[in-house]
């Protein structure tokens, strides 16, 4: 043990060796139990010189770039979304995916530190270029508030693992999975793209297309189950809001108005799932669960929505361990009602972990409800992340509904824990992820075999050239490529056959699951090159030219790494060609058979 005596703390950690890794198990403490107070634990592994590997297409030297925070530009979040927390990804820190990389500048070693995911926190991870290590950083609030083995308290767990100096990130990648293979399994044979919540299933027009319906309507399961689509009944239970507001809401004295008497409010055209019309229910959630800024006031965002008009949006906390009537019990019970008459159905779809997550709470009534460390905020104020109790929503969620599994969106930079705790993965993307590459390679990594769906919510006239970009550049990276036009479908017989070719490559890549560490090369390394698959006939290699210039690839096997016998073949699989030419923003696809 190691006495902190003058900030009154105390720090125990044990060093475990297991076969392939170390394991770290530590907890820090406050010997007074008295105020609350931000503590952050600093491990640092010296390695020095060293490469940087922010994600798994970028290394980076140390005095490449400086350490920046960025938050996502309200232009590349679909309609409606609320703003995302700042995270950062850039220079020589990152605190977007749980593992933290480093290799020599030869590439021929390198080491690897990891959050596991099963221990939610908020974590940062750095190269320290004066220092030379490798640095973790875990990021705690300490609270007598908190539940009793929490009380003034955080434990917490990393491993440290070698990896490969040649694949750098990829290879901790490899062996993330591999050290939590339960995590990253995938629990479904379907594979297609993500049906919305469409009002009647006889408005779809290419059925055959999809696999995962959202929101399914359900009088209509026989005509979709006939077509192989699973089914995921929508729920959210990050917010409430009160919509239709007759006038709009210009502060927090009408905020606190609305919450006391019911404002005016206009009946909408019809009813739909964000029209609850239930001012009371509302009011009731609340004050059970909703969230606290640092000054004590209700948070909330005023806005305008196309389904919800002026409206007052309260951030809820979806703990199970929150007592009396909350979100968290209610949507639980709907859901065991609604699995109950209708047992075919899949699972259950849960909408907005990216936005209702985003927010702190300070309300220290809630400091009990955790499960996982209490955090801070960038302040040093002690509070819970709101992404925390929606990680525990979704535990309780999956040990509720047994076998069926988990269909999250939301599931962007910021919510790795989250998309450990689902079965689908999905994004409501936009023209960002057009322009770089950052969120893919995170989406990718955190997806492991899992399906992971996309919904581009497009401009009402989208070109054809885009969606061309959009499918090929998704599919390259074993991401479910879906638009939702407005209306929707319009755009649906003249990319039919947009589709019909990429679709069915999309689906041998997606079941042959992504390999982080690819045993290939390719020039120019301007190319994009991923693997599927692990060994012929299942075996693939894509191909995508990100570029405005036609480039002609080069690809090269490590056979020997691949297990790749002399009568291994390639076959390309969008031509049917053997030259591999790759126009700009297009795809090619490499079979070994």
């Amino acid at each position: 043990m190691t006495p902190l005596a003058e900030a009154n703390l105390s720090v125990t950690a044990r060093l475990s060796q297991r076969a392939d890794h170390l394991l770290v198990t530590g907890v820090v403490e406050d010997a007074g139990g008295g105020a609350d107070r931000a503590v952050d634990v600093v491990f640092r592994l010296p390695f020095k010189p060293a490469l940087w590997w922010p994600r798994i297409s970028e290394v980076a030297a140390p005095g490449a770039g400086t350490n920046t925070t960025t938050r996502t530009a309200e232009s590349d979040l679909p309609p409606g979304a609320a703003v995302l927390e700042a995270t950062e990804e850039s220079g020589l820190t990152q605190d977007v995916l749980p593992i933290g990389c480093v290799t020599d500048a030869k590439q021929r070693a390198g080491v690897a530190i990891a959050v596991p995911p099963d221990s939610p926190c908020r974590f940062r991870f750095a190269y320290v270029a004066d220092a030379g290590c490798l640095e973790l950083t875990l990021l705690f609030g300490l609270s007598a508030a908190a539940p009793a083995e929490l009380k003034s308290r955080a434990p917490f767990r990393f491993v440290i693992m070698p990896v490969d100096g040649r694949w750098g990130l990829r290879d901790a990648v490899r062996r993330y999975y591999a050290m939590f293979p339960r995590t990253f399994e995938r629990k479904t044979r379907s594979s297609g793209l993500w049906l919305f919540a469409v009002p009647s299933f006889k408005q779809v027009p290419d059925p055959e297309n999809y696999a995962f319906w959202e929101g399914p309507r359900l009088k209509e399961l026989d005509q979709a189950l006939a077509h192989k689509i699973e089914n995921y009944p929508y729920i959210i239970v990050g917010q409430r809001e009160i919509t239709h507001l007759k006038n709009k809401l210009s502060g927090y004295d009408d905020v606190l108005a609305a919450l006391k008497q019911e404002p005016a409010r206009d009946t909408p055209p019809r009813q739909t799932k964000e029209w609850g019309g239930n001012w009371a229910d509302v009011k009731s959630f609340v004050e059970s669960c909703g969230l606290h800024d640092a000054q004590g006031r209700w948070v909330h965002q005023l806005r305008s929505t196309e389904w919800g008009g002026n409206s007052i949006t309260f951030p809820l906390n979806p703990s199970p361990l929150l007592p009396g009537r909350t979100v968290s019990s209610t949507v639980l019970s709907e859901v065991e009602a609604t699995l109950k008459d209708y047992p075919r159905l899949a699972g259950i779809y849960v909408d907005s972990l990216a936005s209702w997550g985003s927010f702190y709470n300070h309300r220290r009534e809630h400091f009990a409800a955790v499960r996982a460390p209490l955090s801070q905020d960038d302040a040093g104020r002690v509070c819970i992340p709101n992404w925390m109790p929606h990680v525990d929503f979704l535990r309780e969620l999956r040990r509720r509904i047994g076998g069926r599994l988990v269909f999250g969106n939301g599931i962007r930079p910021g919510r790795a824990f989250c998309a450990f705790e689902c079965d689908i993965l999905g994004v409501e993307t936009a023209v960002g992820d057009l322009r770089h590459r950052r969120n893919l390679d995170f989406y990718r990594t955190v997806g492991g075999a899992k399906p992971f769906l996309f919904l581009f919510y497009s401009p009402k006239d989208i070109p054809r050239a885009t969606a061309e970009e959009y499918v090929q550049r998704f599919i390259a990276m074993g991401l479910s490529p879906e638009v939702k036009g407005e209306p929707w479908g319009r755009n649906k017989k003249r990319d039919a056959d947009l589709l019909a070719k990429f679709l069915p490559i999309y689906r041998r890549l997606d079941l042959a699951s992504w390999q982080p560490v690819t045993h290939a090369m390719v020039e120019p390394r301007t190319l994009w090159l991923e693997r599927f698959g692990t060994k012929p006939p299942d075996l693939y290699f894509t191909l995508y030219n990100p570029t405005d210039e036609p480039l002609n690839a080069r690809l090269t096997l490590d056979h020997r790494a691949l297990a790749l016998t002399a009568k291994a073949e390639m076959k390309e699989l969008v031509t049917g060609g053997e030259a591999l030419a790759v126009p700009p923003k297009s795809l090619r696809v490499v079979q070994l058979d």
